[in-house]
Order: structure tokens, then C-alpha cells, then sequence
């Protein structure tokens, strides 16, 4: 009972100030609006800004069907929708600057990547990174090397039972697929305890042609899947352009080990130590 109290307090102390954060934002734009650049702005809250912004907030109260609660509903949705991406991406951003930094060869082609796509920071919008390709592979490759969610997510098999794997499998028989098992299994990514994110590229060389792409879902797959996966794909991309342009970074000593972290339904989360330094100027590199 203690570990069930320990565990279960913190949690709802931090959904209880959640939703006193997020509650007054969102009700804010159902009555004033929103603004259609809220990426624009440099406050802690652009990190909400696809929930709270207009088309986001207007969209779900437009399209309210019968019967539902009006604002609570869509106050609801909006919370769960950010607490679902927010999770996801630190998770990921993490786990995402280790691999980078723990491989100096991505770093490097990496920061070529994204250095030469702006000459300014505030030049890095969305259009700009999703056209990144390699920025991609190497989130795509975080994602699958250390997934936020370790655990199984069930499902019960429907009457009459069906095939899975070409395998008949009866009625009410508890199924599910393990993300770790999945990403680490050499049946369907070559190498895949290495962070290789080449692997991920439209042209994929001969090593990697075998790999099994659709077993990743780290988002889980079909109607049920997180309703927060483009937003944390999103904030993830670009966090990591921005960060990746303004700073030369390295891990710390402490911190070589980082990934090698217990885990049961996600990661026991430890410190991930970097060394920064911001990235010199122009002026700078001619003094």
C-alpha cells in the first residue's frame, strides 16, 4: 500500500496542476479566440500553442456533435491531448540528444543538416524541418533504439478469434505486442541495438534493406493509437533544430551511460548531463 501511495499521489497533484494550468488557457481562446501565430511567440506557453491556438480550439468546438458537454468536453479533450504529447516528447528528446551526442558522426551531419537549411534560428519553422530528412531518420531511430512506452499494451481477441502472424487465435484471448522486444529484435531491424538512423531514409542502403519498417509503432496502431503522436513528432523536430542550431553540445562524463536505465512501463528517467556552448557568430569565426 505504501508503494501504491507514493506512486498514485504524485500523479494526481500533477494532473490537478495540469488542468489549473492548462483549464484557464484554453478557456481563454474559446471566448477571446486565438492567434494564427502562436509559434511566433518566445513565452514558456508556445510550447501549448497547437491545443490553444484558434484553428485548434475552434475546430473541436465546431465540430461538437449531439449530446456532448460543449466546453467541459472540449476542455477535456484539449488537456489529455496535451498531457499525452508532453510526456511522449521529453521522453524522446531525450533519448534523442544522448544518441545524437554518443555518435559524432551524426552529430556532424546532423548539425550540417540543419545549420545550412537557416541563417538564423528564428528562420527554423515547421516547413522548414519537415523538410529535414536526416533530422528525421535520426527521430525515427531514437524513437525505436529507446521507446517512451516499454510495456504491452492489450487487446482481447474478438468472438470467433482471428489470425495474428498467420496463427488462428481464440476468442478472449489477451494479446499485445511489446515495444522493446519489437524495435530490439534482429528479425526485424539489422543491428538493432545501434543507433543507425540511415536505416530510416527514403534511399536505404543494402545493409538496412531488410529491416522491418512497419514494426514500429511507438504510438501504438489503428483507432486507439495516441491521439498526441503528430504534436510530439512536431515539438520533438523542432526543439531539436532550434537546439541543435544555436549550441555545440557534448555529453557530460556522468552521463556516457545514460541509456543504460531500468525500466518497467517507461524508462526510470535519470539526468542527462550535456556540455553546451553557444554557437559561434559570424564575427566571432573571423576575429
Amino acid at each position: 500500500m505504501a508503494y501504491l501511495q507514493d506512486t498514485i499521489e504524485p500523479l494526481v497533484s500533477k494532473g490537478l496542476l495540469h488542468f489549473h494550468v492548462m483549464g484557464p488557457l484554453i478557456q481563454d481562446r474559446l471566448k477571446n479566440g486565438g492567434s494564427e501565430t502562436d509559434l511566433s511567440r518566445s513565452s514558456w506557453q508556445d510550447n501549448w500553442f497547437v491545443c490553444t491556438n484558434k484553428r485548434s480550439v475552434s475546430h473541436m468546438e465546431r465540430n461538437q456533435k449531439e449530446g456532448d458537454t460543449g466546453k467541459s468536453q472540449i476542455l477535456n479533450n484539449a488537456a489529455i491531448f496535451i498531457a499525452a504529447g508532453s510526456g511522449t516528447t521529453a521522453s524522446w528528446l531525450s533519448a534523442s540528444v544522448y544518441y545524437i551526442l554518443a555518435n559524432p558522426d551524426v552529430k556532424s551531419k546532423l548539425v550540417d543538416e540543419i545549420r545550412n537549411a537557416a541563417s538564423k534560428r528564428s528562420d527554423l519553422n515547421l516547413d522548414i524541418v519537415n523538410g529535414m530528412k536526416y533530422l528525421k531518420a535520426v527521430t525515427d531511430e531514437s524513437i525505436r533504439i529507446m521507446p517512451p512506452i516499454l510495456s504491452t499494451f492489450t487487446r482481447v481477441v474478438p468472438r470467433g478469434g482471428v489470425s495474428i502472424c498467420g496463427k488462428y487465435v481464440a476468442q478472449s484471448t489477451v494479446v499485445g505486442v511489446n515495444h522493446w522486444a519489437t524495435y530490439h529484435s534482429a528479425k526485424n531491424f539489422k543491428h538493432p541495438d545501434e543507433f543507425h538512423p540511415e536505416r530510416w531514409l527514403d534511399v536505404v542502403s543494402e545493409e538496412f534493406a531488410g529491416d522491418h519498417r512497419n514494426a514500429l509503432q511507438p504510438f501504438s496502431y489503428g483507432p486507439r493509437k495516441c491521439i498526441a503522436q503528430e504534436m510530439a513528432s512536431m515539438h520533438s523536430k523542432l526543439f531539436l533544430a532550434r537546439l541543435f542550431w544555436e549550441f555545440d553540445m557534448e555529453l557530460a562524463p556522468g552521463s556516457r551511460d545514460w541509456a543504460q536505465m531500468k525500466g518497467f512501463i517507461a524508462h526510470y528517467k535519470i539526468p542527462l548531463m550535456v556540455k553546451s556552448n553557444k554557437k559561434p557568430t559570424l564575427s566571432e569565426t573571423e576575429t
